[in-house]
Protein backbone atom coordinates (compact mmCIF):
# COMPACT_ATOMS: atom_id res chain seq x y z
CA UNK A 1 0.00 0.00 0.00
CA UNK A 2 1.30 3.32 -0.87
CA UNK A 3 1.21 6.69 1.08
CA UNK A 4 1.57 8.62 -2.20
CA UNK A 5 -1.94 9.41 -3.80
CA UNK A 6 -2.67 7.94 -7.17
CA UNK A 7 -3.76 10.83 -9.46
CA UNK A 8 -6.85 8.35 -10.87
CA UNK A 9 -8.12 8.09 -6.79
CA UNK A 10 -11.57 9.64 -7.22
CA UNK A 11 -12.58 8.76 -3.91
CA UNK A 12 -13.53 12.18 -1.52
CA UNK A 13 -11.33 12.94 1.28
CA UNK A 14 -13.08 12.92 4.77
CA UNK A 15 -14.19 15.91 6.09
CA UNK A 16 -13.18 15.29 9.82
CA UNK A 17 -9.79 14.93 8.48
CA UNK A 18 -9.41 17.68 6.88
CA UNK A 19 -10.49 19.21 9.58
CA UNK A 20 -7.64 18.50 12.15
CA UNK A 21 -5.33 18.50 8.68
CA UNK A 22 -6.54 22.54 8.47
CA UNK A 23 -6.29 23.02 12.47
CA UNK A 24 -2.13 21.77 12.21
CA UNK A 25 -1.63 23.81 9.61
CA UNK A 26 -0.17 27.02 11.38
CA UNK A 27 1.71 24.80 13.60
CA UNK A 28 3.18 23.03 10.73
CA UNK A 29 3.81 26.38 8.74
CA UNK A 30 6.17 27.52 12.50
CA UNK A 31 8.15 24.17 11.57
CA UNK A 32 8.69 24.25 8.31
CA UNK A 33 9.84 28.09 8.71
CA UNK A 34 12.24 26.92 11.80
CA UNK A 35 13.68 23.88 10.44
CA UNK A 36 14.39 25.86 7.03
CA UNK A 37 17.11 27.31 8.72
CA UNK A 38 19.08 23.72 8.71
CA UNK A 39 19.33 23.70 5.26
CA UNK A 40 21.70 26.62 5.75
CA UNK A 41 23.54 25.65 8.34
CA UNK A 42 27.12 25.52 6.86
CA UNK A 43 28.30 22.11 7.57
CA UNK A 44 25.10 20.80 6.11
CA UNK A 45 25.06 22.58 3.29
CA UNK A 46 28.67 21.61 2.31
CA UNK A 47 27.34 18.00 2.83
CA UNK A 48 23.60 17.47 2.14
CA UNK A 49 23.33 13.58 1.25
CA UNK A 50 24.76 13.68 5.66
CA UNK A 51 22.16 11.76 7.51
CA UNK A 52 20.80 13.66 10.23
CA UNK A 53 17.80 13.28 13.06
CA UNK A 54 14.99 14.88 13.78
CA UNK A 55 13.51 15.94 17.42
CA UNK A 56 10.42 17.48 18.29
CA UNK A 57 7.46 17.54 20.95
CA UNK A 58 10.26 15.87 23.41
CA UNK A 59 9.18 16.02 26.87
CA UNK A 60 7.86 14.17 30.01
CA UNK A 61 5.33 14.73 32.59
CA UNK A 62 5.29 17.12 35.40
CA UNK A 63 5.58 14.48 38.01
CA UNK A 64 8.33 13.22 36.01
CA UNK A 65 10.45 16.55 35.40
CA UNK A 66 14.15 17.24 36.75
CA UNK A 67 14.81 13.22 37.20
CA UNK A 68 16.86 12.78 33.49
CA UNK A 69 14.34 10.59 31.35
CA UNK A 70 14.74 13.66 28.49
CA UNK A 71 18.54 13.65 28.71
CA UNK A 72 18.65 10.04 28.76
CA UNK A 73 16.19 9.27 26.00
CA UNK A 74 18.22 12.31 24.16
CA UNK A 75 21.34 10.65 25.26
CA UNK A 76 20.13 7.11 23.48
CA UNK A 77 18.67 8.56 20.61
CA UNK A 78 21.94 10.29 19.79
CA UNK A 79 24.32 7.27 20.46
CA UNK A 80 22.05 5.28 18.59
CA UNK A 81 21.96 7.79 15.50
CA UNK A 82 26.09 7.70 15.95
CA UNK A 83 26.39 4.44 15.64
CA UNK A 84 24.24 3.90 11.89
CA UNK A 85 26.60 6.49 10.38
CA UNK A 86 23.95 10.18 10.88
CA UNK A 87 25.80 13.22 11.20
CA UNK A 88 23.62 15.47 13.13
CA UNK A 89 21.06 16.01 15.96
CA UNK A 90 18.36 18.56 15.13
CA UNK A 91 15.53 19.54 17.27
CA UNK A 92 12.58 21.64 17.86
CA UNK A 93 12.21 22.94 21.08
CA UNK A 94 8.93 24.80 21.83
CA UNK A 95 8.84 24.38 26.02
CA UNK A 96 11.58 25.81 28.51
CA UNK A 97 11.96 22.77 29.73
CA UNK A 98 12.92 21.45 26.50
CA UNK A 99 15.00 24.38 25.61
CA UNK A 100 17.13 24.35 29.03
CA UNK A 101 17.41 20.11 28.12
CA UNK A 102 18.84 21.45 24.53
CA UNK A 103 21.55 23.85 26.12
CA UNK A 104 22.63 21.43 28.62
CA UNK A 105 23.47 18.97 26.15
CA UNK A 106 25.17 21.24 24.34
CA UNK A 107 23.25 21.67 21.18
CA UNK A 108 24.07 24.86 19.41
CA UNK A 109 20.94 27.23 18.55
CA UNK A 110 20.43 27.31 15.30
CA UNK A 111 17.21 29.97 15.42
CA UNK A 112 14.50 30.91 17.05
CA UNK A 113 11.39 32.45 16.18
CA UNK A 114 9.12 34.43 18.37
CA UNK A 115 5.84 33.21 19.22
CA UNK A 116 4.64 36.81 18.64
CA UNK A 117 6.41 37.64 15.56
CA UNK A 118 5.30 34.70 13.31
CA UNK A 119 2.54 35.67 11.28
CA UNK A 120 0.07 32.43 9.37
CA UNK A 121 -2.56 33.64 6.48
CA UNK A 122 -2.29 37.73 8.00
CA UNK A 123 -2.62 36.35 11.90
CA UNK A 124 -0.63 35.66 14.60
CA UNK A 125 -1.99 32.62 15.94
CA UNK A 126 0.87 32.29 18.62
CA UNK A 127 0.67 35.43 19.93
CA UNK A 128 -1.03 34.24 23.14
CA UNK A 129 1.70 32.19 24.39
CA UNK A 130 3.04 33.59 27.46
CA UNK A 131 4.60 30.63 29.03
CA UNK A 132 7.44 30.67 26.12
CA UNK A 133 8.70 33.42 24.15
CA UNK A 134 9.77 31.18 21.22
CA UNK A 135 10.38 28.04 19.57
CA UNK A 136 14.60 27.63 19.12
CA UNK A 137 16.05 25.18 16.78
CA UNK A 138 18.99 23.26 17.97
CA UNK A 139 21.81 21.20 16.10
CA UNK A 140 24.02 18.42 17.09
CA UNK A 141 27.21 17.72 15.63
CA UNK A 142 27.23 13.51 16.39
Amino acid sequence: MSCIPDKNDTTESDPASDDVLRKYEPINSLLDQLEGNFDDYPDYKNNPDAKFTKAFKVGVLPEYAGKGLGTRLRHATTDLAKSKGFQFSVASASAPGSQRLYQKLKYEELAEIKYSDFVFKGSRPFAGITACPSIKLYIKKL
